[in-house]
């Protein structure tokens, strides 16, 4: 009598459905990496834009801490309110400040002595390729020192917008100052971007000064 031996194995249809589960899993998994890796990107370009932005308060903090009266420093705390614009950002109007602080500082022989500090925002044209960009900027200078003799110094990239607003009561802010007694407190705004690919992240952060003059 003979015996008929079963064979066993997989079937061209079986084989397809494997692979096709397989392709499935796998995209889901590429994608679900994918997601992960651009999430925590993201994480680190807002944590390290969030300390731009303290880094650029903290600076201004610093030297409003320094404020002078006018008549001690020959110039006063001012404000002028203007708009510009950025091609990438399809020609939206963005604040453009100019914030101006007469402190006390260090000289290089150590001796403190009027200082006049400007914030203002510095642009440059951008190219074809994304280049260029904004930056925030300080400037300091000599109590009536020629236009152009300050000395600038790049507090933050990809500052987009720059905003200061004052108030003399605590409860009404305007946009600009030239009054020679200094405001109650100055608020400013700021919208960054992150400067590698400014249209990937965007923040926007605000912090209000009280003003004591010394």
């Amino acid at each position: 009598m003979r015996q008929h031996r079963s064979q066993s194995g997989f079937t061209l249809l079986e084989m397809l459905v494997v692979l096709a589960l397989t392709a499935v899993v796998t995209g889901i998994g590429t994608m679900a990496l994918f997601r992960m890796t651009d999430y925590w990107n993201g994480l680190r370009i807002r944590t390290e834009m969030d300390r731009r932005a303290e880094s650029v308060f903290g600076s201004i903090r610093q030297d409003i801490a320094s404020l002078v009266s006018s008549s001690l420093a020959s110039a006063s705390v001012t404000g002028t309110s203007a708009t510009a614009t950025d091609s990438r950002f399809y020609g939206i109007a963005l604040a453009d400040d100019t914030l101006t602080l007469p402190v006390t500082a260090k000289t290089s022989e150590g001796f403190a002595a009027p200082t006049v500090i400007t914030y203002h925002v510095k642009r440059d044209t951008v190219d074809a390729f994304g280049g260029g960009g904004a930056a925030l900027v300080r400037s300091q200078s000599s109590p009536g020192a020629a236009e152009g003799a300050a000395a600038e110094q790049v507090v933050a990239e990809g500052v987009l917008q720059f905003e200061v607003e004052y108030t003399a009561n605590g409860s009404e802010w305007v946009e600009t100052w030239s009054d020679k007694a200094p405001p109650r407190a100055i608020r400013v705004s700021m919208t960054m971007a992150y400067p590698v690919n400014p249209m990937r992240e965007q923040i926007a952060r605000s912090y209000v000064f009280p003003v004591h003059v010394q």
